[in-house]
């Protein structure tokens, strides 16, 4: 029902607004929404506009500082050839996560790091910004116990899999199942059917 309030608010406020003063370019996560304008007076107009759709459903704005603007997790930056994209984080975030020495199965561990990785690697638009961001995780998790060649080793799988990278494994060996030692009493009165039985239900066995 959020969605379809949301997108019935939009629609109302894009109605009557000039298609001049609409912003170029229009991005919504629920109620969180991103919109550049060419001026500060048409973003005046269009946020008058919608803000008067429905008297319960009020909007506050923020302005970029610095040709910089942070949507959800994202800090998006303005240059004059476009956008650069990286991640954002709270002024508050604490660089805590689930401990190396926590009570975790390993595989959630290796999948909080794909998932850091996985989101840098989408959001940051350089690759300059993807090891940069790649690096702050790598300093984040270790100073919450994460073992250096563990974190190396989930970035390069990582991006072998990104790149279509194969990795070279060598063939598992079986290992040779190892005789198996039974003690018995009075080993000369044992019949000689009783030996062929018990050979043909552990021919790993050998009696003495």
């Amino acid at each position: 029902m959020a969605d379809v309030c949301m997108n019935y608010v939009i629609d109302q406020a894009l109605t009557v607004t000039p298609p001049e003063c609409r912003p170029d370019l229009l991005c919504r996560y629920v109620d969180d929404l991103f919109l550049p304008f060419p001026n500060e007076d048409f973003l005046n107009r269009f946020f008058t506009n919608i803000n008067s759709v429905h008297r319960n459903i009020v909007f506050s704005k923020e302005l970029e500082t610095n040709n910089c603007l942070h949507f959800l997790d994202v800090l998006i930056e303005k240059t004059p050839t476009g956008f650069i994209t990286s991640i954002y984080r709270k002024p508050t975030h604490a660089d805590l996560y689930s401990k190396w020495s926590s009570f975790v199965p390993l595989h959630r561990k290796r999948n909080l790091v794909n998932s850091l990785l996985r989101r840098a690697y989408d959001i940051a638009s350089s690759y300059q910004l993807v090891h940069t961001e790649f690096m702050n995780i790598k300093r984040m998790l270790s100073r919450n116990g994460y073992p250096n060649n563990f974190l190396d080793r989930c970035i390069q799988q990582f991006l072998n899999i990104k790149y279509g990278v194969t990795q070279q494994r060598d063939e598992p060996v079986e290992p040779s199942p190892s005789p198996k030692y039974i003690s018995l009493p009075s080993p000369k009165y044992i019949s000689l059917s009783f030996t062929q039985i018990y050979s043909k239900l552990s021919k790993n066995a050998i009696m003495i």
